[in-house]
Formats: structure tokens, sequence, C-alpha cells
């Protein structure tokens, strides 16, 4: 099993108008994760350790989706499970898949997921202190 993070590893989320303090802010990491597996795989999501945290944010902050990449070459029409997940410290299922990713027609088991991620507005962030905050999220691939 393997799972890789493809391209810049930092992403940087700012509230810089009202609608982002009272709505939040959704985006998309395309072809964000790599998954490659001879058999059943799960991948499970948390945040890390949060080593700058000058706002005092909270966790269940961020809520992030699996989407299976129109670019994968490699299976991922036996993901069973890849519903949005609010994270914390706690390890969550976030992708479930019921096989391998090779995909014989491809010759390729590459399996491409993009990541649809939304911050919480609202209460989560109002009344905070100003500053970065350094979230770590941590991905983990293993048997089911």
């Amino acid at each position: 099993m393997s799972l890789s993070i493809n391209g810049n590893t930092t992403t940087t989320v700012t509230f810089n108008n009202i609608d982002s303090y009272l709505n939040g802010i959704y985006g998309t990491l395309d072809d964000y994760l790599t998954v490659i597996s001879t058999k059943a795989y799960r991948v499970t999501v948390k945040v890390g350790t949060v080593s700058t945290n000058p706002s005092a944010l909270g966790d269940h902050l961020i809520v992030l989706a699996a989407i299976p990449s129109d670019n994968s070459r490699g299976r991922t029409d036996n993901v069973t499970d890849r519903s949005g997940t609010s994270i914390d410290g706690t390890e969550r299922n976030f992708i479930l898949a019921s096989g391998s990713t090779f995909n014989n027609s491809e010759q390729n088991a590459e399996a491409l997921f993009s990541i649809n991620y939304s911050v919480y507005g609202g209460e989560k962030v109002f009344d905070k202190a100003a500053g970065t905050n350094i979230i770590p999220v941590v991905f983990t691939i293993a048997a089911p």
C-alpha cells in the first residue's frame, strides 16, 4: 500500500472579507492524493499536533471529502465511502475501498483523489485573535 500527496503540502486559507468570516471558505485540491493498493484499503484522516494556533481555533473546523479524479488511471469505482469528514485529533475513515487500485484496462494502479475542503466560519472564527494558524492534517493508509 502506498499513499502520497501530490504537489504543495501546504494550503493557505485566508479569511479576508466578511463573507469568508460568515460562511467559511471552500475549495478543491485537484489530484491531491495518490493511492496504490494491491487489496482493499482505507485511508484515515485526523488533525495533527497544532504547533501554531494564536487564534485558539478548536476541533471540527475543517471538513474534507475525497473525490475520485477524472485523471485517475487506477481504479476508483470500488470506493464505497468518501464522505465529508469533520476532522479533529481522532483518526476518522476518509476513503474506504473494497478492492485494489489496479485498473486492468489502463494497466495502471495509481488511483488519484481530489480533496474538497471547507473551513467553517461563523462562531468557529468570530471573536478569535488574529494570527496565522498552522493546522496539520495527517492521512494514513491501512487494510480495513
